[in-house]
């Protein structure tokens, strides 16, 4: 939030736009393993209590399991994980730049 109302102030703190593009690199990838360890830790207490699952017959006329979505959610956890990981790193480059190596060519 600080990042942002700088940004209405339009103020620049290089320390505070570097956090803001930094602080990210520890913090998703923990709470993408974090999210993706509670759901599947949840499957099984699902599985057992049956709740939020609606079985035939019923007046809806369909069914749902819920532990087959959960089963779902971790490859698209995953996928969104890394989409969100990209982006942020592209992001990083473009305001705060990025190590370039060239490579210089030897001449023999």
């Amino acid at each position: 939030y600080p990042f942002y109302m700088l940004a209405v102030l339009d103020k620049k703190i290089y320390v505070v736009t570097w956090l803001r593009y930094t602080l990210w690199m520890p913090l998703y990838p923990v709470g993408i393993f974090l999210e993706g360890a509670v759901v599947i830790m949840s499957i099984p207490l699902y599985e057992m209590s049956q709740r939020f699952c609606l079985s035939l017959p019923n007046n809806a006329n369909m069914a749902f399991y819920l532990p087959w979505l959960l089963y779902a959610y971790p490859p698209i956890l995953l996928i969104a994980g890394y989409t969100m990981l990209t982006y942020m790193h592209n992001q990083r480059r473009k305001v705060i730049g990025g190590v370039t190596t060239s490579k210089s060519k030897k001449s023999s």
